[in-house]
Parts: structure tokens; sequence; C-alpha cells
């Protein structure tokens, strides 16, 4: 029985079904000896050439159709897909745009053109060619996700917003408009609807992970540690070998006191990636708590060792030093850490002029203080300090003002409470000075 080259085509395509791609570009090959021009033949081989990754030959294939039929945009577009994942993305650019000019509703062509400008942080550019792809393709809800992502990316959270719940009146299951539908409510600080965001991803998918993982992070915000010990826990499970999840979890455990849980999850954090600063940073900080001081500053230097830009990491040096009585390097290490950061960490000052109040340095503990209260002149601790210093000068009545700032801002303050009492016997003023010393002790 005699094939011709339809059938020897068909044969090929089975073949691919198959995943035997060498065998099917065997067959391709005869129905191209058999008819030099069979232009499904071509594409079919190009495809063959692709999933072996042998580039060249599928782009050849695509010139080689384009030569017998100009006008191909399929053949366009399927080589704009090759010099994408090949990283060539003016090329790529430029065989979309022939796509589309042959074929206007060229919706897939949009979306592609589109994506490429939004990996190249041309967001205004990527939306105008997702607008046209959402029309394009109205049934498409990833389209949708896309121009959400774009909106997203340029903080306006309302407009992503509009396009997740739009993608879902398409696609009620979509798990990206979901998820990503999560990320921006989180942000919005409608942590409510983002856990049921995160939830709807987690019915849909059980095994995604990143939903856990998300969902935790927002119980943890909410202060609803057990949901979020949970959550992390299932995100571990399901994928062992992401690092953040364990210090995350790690970080649970030490906010609850849960030393040697948060120590199995830094301890895992630092055996899976040795380079991590952050890794270290926390099993310090887990360790510190312990009374491990020595082991708590071997791990804070290998984290400044490993970033010697983590403002973190040098304020926590400067806390073991200070453990250890070594103030003057204590002083120098929180230094460093307000010169890389300063004006994200208002303890750096408030510790360090806490050093300098111990060191006799009243006026440059002052100017930490001051400092606090210009970043924020509701912090309490502020206040507190420069009523101690205040007293330590004579100044009673000043000390005493600073002290009920404090309370002011913080009714449950136990050492304000005990402090102002002091100021209040240094004036004579028994009755006050019991009065607050009451107050310590329900409030402690």
């Amino acid at each position: 029985m005699m094939f011709n080259e339809e059938d020897i085509l068909y044969r090929g395509r089975s073949l691919v079904q198959n995943k035997d791609f060498d065998q099917a570009i065997v067959a391709f090959d005869e129905a191209l000896r058999l008819n030099p021009e069979y232009i499904e033949a071509y594409y079919s081989r190009a495809n063959a050439y692709e999933m072996l990754g042998q580039f060249d030959k599928a782009l050849a294939d695509y010139a080689k159709i384009l030569t017998l039929s100009p006008r191909e945009t399929v053949a366009f577009f399927n080589r704009a897909c090759i010099f994408r994942q090949v990283g060539n993305h003016d090329a790529a650019i430029a065989e979309y745009t022939r796509a589309i000019e042959l074929k206007h509703d060229y919706g897939e062509a949009y979306f592609n053109r589109g994506a490429i400008l939004f990996s190249q942080g041309q967001l205004d550019q990527a939306l105008e060619n997702y607008t046209p792809a959402k029309e394009y393709l109205p049934d498409d809800a990833d389209v949708i996700v896309a121009c959400g992502l774009v909106y997203f990316v340029k903080k306006d959270y309302e407009g992503a917003l509009r396009e997740y719940d739009l993608a879902l009146t398409v696609n009620a299951e979509s798990i990206r408009a979901h998820g990503n539908r999560g990320n921006v409510l989180e942000l919005l600080g409608r942590n409510e609807e983002a856990i049921a965001a995160y939830t709807r991803v987690v019915e849909l998918n059980p095994s995604d992970y990143k939903a856990h993982l998300n969902r935790g992070y927002v119980y943890s915000k909410m202060g609803k540690n057990d949901q979020a010990i949970a959550d992390y826990t299932r995100a571990i499970e399901l994928n062992p070998h992401h690092v953040k999840t364990y210090r995350y979890r790690g970080n649970i455990y030490m906010k609850l006191r849960r030393l040697q849980s948060a120590l199995e999850d830094f301890n895992e954090a630092v055996r899976m990636e040795p380079l991590q600063s952050d890794n270290f940073l926390y099993r310090g900080m887990t360790v510190m708590a312990q009374g491990d001081f020595t082991k708590a500053a071997e791990d804070f230097r290998e984290a400044l060792k490993l970033n010697p830009h983590s403002h973190r990491a040098w304020a926590q040096n400067g806390a073991v030093q200070a453990e250890f009585g070594n103030n003057e390097e204590a002083i120098r290490h929180y230094t460093e850490a307000t010169r890389i950061a300063p004006t994200e960490i208002i303890s750096y000052y408030c510790s360090r002029g806490c050093l300098y109040t111990k060191a006799g340095q009243l006026n440059e503990a002052m100017a930490d203080f001051e400092k606090c209260l210009e970043i924020d002149e509701k912090y309490a601790a502020a206040y507190m300090n420069m009523g101690l210093i205040s007293r330590t000068n004579g100044d009673a009545r000043k000390a005493l003002e600073l002290f009920s700032k404090a309370i002011e801002l913080d009714p449950n303050y136990v050492a304000a409470y005990q402090n102002r009492a002091v100021a209040y016997g240094m004036l004579g003023d028994k009755y006050k000075a019991d009065k607050d010393i009451a107050m310590a002790q329900r409030v402690g």
C-alpha cells in the first residue's frame, strides 16, 4: 500500500503525541521529500524541533514557511515565541509586531508582546498591548490578570483589584486571580478578605504551597499565631525546600517564646542557605534569647560578614556587645546601623542612647532620644529615657513631666510608673508616689 505525504504527516503527529520526537522528525522529513512545499509538514517538524530544544532548526523551518507563504501569521507568532524563549526579546517583539500587522485582532500576539514589555519594566507599553488582548480574547482570564499585575506594580492597587475582580467574572476558578487579589487585599489592610482569597486558592488547589505561605503571613500580621504556624507547616510539607517559610515560622515561634522550635527552623534555614545573612541573624537572635551570648555573637558576626550593609546585623552585634559589657563597641555598631538606616528603626537610637546614658555621656544620650521623637513624636520609650536623664541631672519636675508623657502614650508602661513614683518622692509627694507604685504593680 502506498502512503502519500498526508498519511505520513498524520503518522508523524501521532509520534509527537507519544513524545517520540526523533521518529516524528523522520516521518516529517519523508513527507517533505514527497512534497517539498508541504507547509503543514514544516509546521509539524518545527514543533518537534522545538520540543527537542533545537531552536535553530525550528526557526529554519518557519523561515521556509514564510518563503512559501509570506503572510503566514502563525509562523511569525511561533518564531517570536522561540526568540522569547531564548531571550532575544527585540527579535521576538519584531515578530509579534509583524503578526499583528498581518492580523490586527491577533490577541495572543498582543498578549505575548505585552508580557515582554512588562518584563522590561515598560508598564504603560505593556498595558497598551494587554488592552487589545482583552478585547480580542474576552474569555481569557489570564489576560485580565496580567492587566491587574501592571496596575499592581504601578501601585494602583484599586485598579489591580478591579482587574482581578473582572477576571473572576470570566473564570470564577482562576487561581491566579484569587491569589493576586489576596496580595492586593493584604496590602490594602483588608486582611479578612485576603484570608478568604487565599483560602479559595487552597480550595481550588490544596497543593499550592504559596497560598498557605501567603495566608500564614496574613494570619501572623493579625496575631493569629496558631493559624499562621499551621499554614507555614503545611507549606513546608508541600515544599520543604522553601527557606523563607522556615524563617517565617521561626519568627512566630520566637514571638511565642517557643525558642527551641524557632532554633530548629533557623538551623534548617542555615543548612539550606548557608550564604544568606538573615538565616544567621535570626538564629543569633534565638540563641541570644536563650542566654547563649557567645553563640549569638558568632552568628551575628557571620551575618555581618555575609552582608556588611545589613543594619539589623550591625544592631544585633551592638546588642550582644552590650550584653558583654563592651559599651564602646556596642555604640560603634549601633552608630553604623543608624548610618545605614537613618530613619527606619527608632530603637537603634534608643538603644544607643541608653548606652550613652550608662557611660555618663548624657548630652549624646539626650540627642539620640530627641532623634527618636523627631522620627516619631509618640515614641514613649524616648520620653521615659529622657525623664531618667532629667532625674539624674536633679530636675525632678522635668522628669515628672516626661514620665507622665510616656504614661500618656503607653498607659501600661510599668517602668514609667515606677520612675515617676521616684520623681514624686523627690518632690515630697508621698501620696502620688505610692499611687504610682500601686499602679505599676497592677499593670505589671
